[in-house]
């Protein structure tokens, strides 16, 4: 185990439930206020990263945002890959800030009320409480077969953490408790092979409406959102969910129901209650603001 204390970062950044932080085609997470309303208001830039579309002669290529939290005391929490192998946890204070380094992990989210802040990557899991900066971790870089972290994300009441994660048989989920030790429970197998000749399109989605797991997973002739019971991790066939081959993005909405996601760099919102909205192109990834 480890354990210690970081400084958080507070700052000046507002959302509310209608914005959305979306990363453009050239890297840039932006906060879009309004996105979801019937009025929008001025895109703000919150970071300035590498452009992935310049050709690089040399070595990996610019940072990009692999996952975004979300805001807590006006700071915009995200992280970046891919190096370090580790990945890097920041986060945003202002429009066009400086991003603050946190230390290593990817796929930051925040527990239920916000509170905490936990990360994983392929060498360990790790919870902030961000109210104190006090953090605890554990490492992974010890089981046979070596876990790979994917994706991470709590269950509905916070007492859990579950991981999607890749291995030699392939995908599954893996239940952590969510506090210190974090201890680890039985995998689910989602039947998924991982082909590291291939980009395998397989991420959390978020919640469905009950609090079930999402897992979105595309193949070359749709995109399956697969439903998993948050306490057993069993899946739940008759929820399944489709959409077209090939996006990208996926995110369900607080509600459950209603749907965000990327097509080719069109961004497109499915409301609970509602028909499908086009809300621009020039966009890699995006979430739900609040």
């Amino acid at each position: 185990m480890n354990e210690g204390t970081i400084e958080i970062p507070s700052g000046e950044i507002s959302v509310g439930p209608n914005d959305l932080l979306v990363v453009h085609v050239d890297g840039d997470l932006w906060l879009h206020p309004g996105a979801l309303g019937d009025v929008s208001g001025t895109a703000l830039r919150l970071a300035d990263l590498g452009d992935p579309r310049v050709e690089v002669v040399e070595g990996p290529g610019p940072n990009a945002v692999d996952d975004v939290a979300g805001e807590v005391n006006g700071a915009v929490f995200f992280s970046d890959c891919c190096e370090p192998i580790s990945g890097n946890l920041l986060a945003a204070t202002s429009e066009n800030s400086d991003r603050i380094t946190l230390g290593p992990g990817y796929s930051p989210v925040l527990n239920p009320d916000r509170t905490k802040l936990a990360t994983a990557n392929s060498y360990g899991l790790s919870v902030i409480d961000l109210s104190t900066g006090s953090y605890a971790a554990r490492s992974l870089d010890n089981g046979v077969p070596f876990i790979n972290a994917w994706d991470l994300m709590w269950t509905p009441d916070g007492a859990s953490l579950v991981m999607l994660y890749f291995d030699d048989s392939g995908f599954g989920l893996m239940p952590f408790s969510a506090e210190s030790p974090f201890v680890q429970g039985a995998p689910t197998s989602l039947g998924l092979d991982f082909d590291p000749s291939t980009s395998p399109s397989v991420h959390l989605a978020g919640r469905g409406p009950t609090g079930e797991i999402a897992v979105a997973v595309g193949d070359s002739k749709t995109t399956l959102i697969r439903y998993f019971d948050a306490a057993t991790l069993l899946e739940i066939p008759q929820m399944q969910r489709d959409l077209p081959a090939g996006v990208q993005s996926v995110r369900l909405a607080n509600d459950g129901v209603g749907l965000l996601w990327i097509d080719k760099t069109t961004l497109w919102y499915l409301p609970a209650n509602g028909d499908v909205r086009d809300l621009g192109f020039g966009y890699s990834a995006a979430w739900f603001a609040t």
